[in-house]
């Protein structure tokens, strides 16, 4: 029985060891051309319509690993993972037209909760990027709101007009996730730390 069963695992990992070098490895390999040559592509859409299009291509593939190893769907969707989001999130958060900035300024929450499930995807490093842009949003607003009110009421009133929507984009798009909680109150904290009247505006404001 021991010899039978010696045979049996010697048989199948064979098996494995065929399907590994000569059809995981191919797949994986045609796998990751094909999504970067389409994601390349894709980047002429606006992002709202980028990030629907790889949604969909990502269901595409989860359908289709059921039909491989357990092993091989990890390796696929990490993959086309890479490929369609880690390799061009840089360029979708900052693009002028469609990108991160745009979505908060017109308040478009189902792109941005969108965003936000995508690159919760693959590799870590998603997340700091669109996180660390969300900080760089908030201190971008901030330096134009010292730039354009000089009163004490006015300045402050915008900053928790500000800060109330940053809440609210955290809370409803990026499910009040820790890192973009921290993420907010760097990008305040950086913009009232570059004006020193800031703390004497704030007391204008609560004795007014």
């Amino acid at each position: 029985m021991n010899e039978r069963k010696e045979l049996m695992l010697s048989g199948d990992k064979r098996k494995k060891d065929y399907y590994d070098a000569n059809f995981e490895k191919l797949l994986l390999e045609r796998l990751k051309v094909y999504y970067k040559n389409n994601s390349i592509s894709w980047l002429s859409m606006s992002v709202p319509e980028y990030l629907t299009t790889i949604q969909n291509a990502l269901t595409f593939e989860e359908d289709q690993c059921q039909y491989y190893y357990e092993k091989s769907k990890e390796k696929m969707l990490a993959t086309t993972e890479r490929e369609m989001i880690t390799e061009h999130l840089e360029t979708l958060v900052k693009n002028d037209s469609s990108g991160l900035y745009h979505m908060i300024n017109k308040s478009e929450k189902k792109d941005l909760i969108l965003f936000y499930k995508l690159s919760k995807r693959g590799d870590q490093v998603n997340q700091q990027i669109l996180g660390r842009n969300y900080a760089t949003y908030i201190e971008t607003v901030g330096q134009k709101i010292i730039q354009d009110n000089k009163d004490p009421i006015e300045y402050t009133k915008k900053f928790l007009e500000l800060k109330s929507y940053m809440d609210e984009v955290v809370s409803t798009c990026f499910d009040n996730d820790i890192n973009f909680q921290n993420q907010r109150d760097n990008g305040f904290k950086q913009s009232l730390n570059h004006f020193e009247k800031s703390p004497g505006f704030l007391a204008t404001y609560l004795d007014f």
